[in-house]
């Protein structure tokens, strides 16, 4: 009987102790998407501009999208871009970094121009102090029919984000996983008692 206590308490101490260490439930690497991010384009110099829009970034919520750049060079029809982006969320929580990116040309018809950005994160403040990443977007820009600019966008990404301030959520295979090793760890205690006994 001792001994089935034993084999009972050590793998419930180990559950208690994975559940109450920040240092294994702060798992810090979190994959995030938003939604299309829409706004204006304005140029507030040449061969400069300012995008700026909201978007529902999963799982962090609502931010204030904010990126400047510099226009490049122009090869083929296609140009580059390169610049600084921060996504706000209030509250002092927000990341930063740089991208670079291109623009292609725009459909004479429907004055939509595909265009693709690479983000680089390298810091931020709040939950986000600390950041690194990566993330891509893609999406288009419209020429507002009768003027050059202004100009709207429109574009989606995916990404990930690393900071010691946030908290990943288990997957529900992990959750599941661990359910699986508790019921095994319930049914061995109790053959082992029927045997004993």
């Amino acid at each position: 009987m001792v001994h089935t206590r034993r084999v009972l308490l050590a793998p419930l101490t180990l559950l208690l102790l994975l559940l109450g260490s920040p240092a294994v439930t702060r798992a810090d690497t979190v994959a995030f998407s938003w939604t299309t991010i829409n706004g204006p384009v304005t140029t507030p110099a040449p061969m400069q501009f300012l995008a700026t829009g909201s978007a529902l970034v999963t799982p962090f919520g609502g931010a204030a999208f904010t990126a400047s750049g510099l226009v490049g060079a122009t090869v083929g029809g296609v140009t580059s871009v390169s610049g600084d982006f921060t996504f706000d969320f209030g509250g002092g929580n927000s990341f930063l970094g740089t991208f670079t990116g291109e623009n292609f040309p725009r459909d004479p018809t429907t004055q939509l121009a595909p265009i693709t950005r690479n983000l680089t994160i390298m810091g931020g403040t709040g939950i986000f102090a600390g950041a690194s990443g990566l993330a891509t977007a893609a999406g288009t820009t419209l020429l507002t029919p009768g003027a050059t600019p202004p100009v709207t966008f429109s574009v989606l990404g995916t990404g990930t984000i690393t900071a010691p301030g946030l908290v990943a959520i288990p997957e529900p295979a992990t959750l599941l996983l661990l359910a699986t090793g508790l019921a095994g760890v319930g049914a061995a205690v109790r053959k082992r008692r029927e045997t004993e006994e």
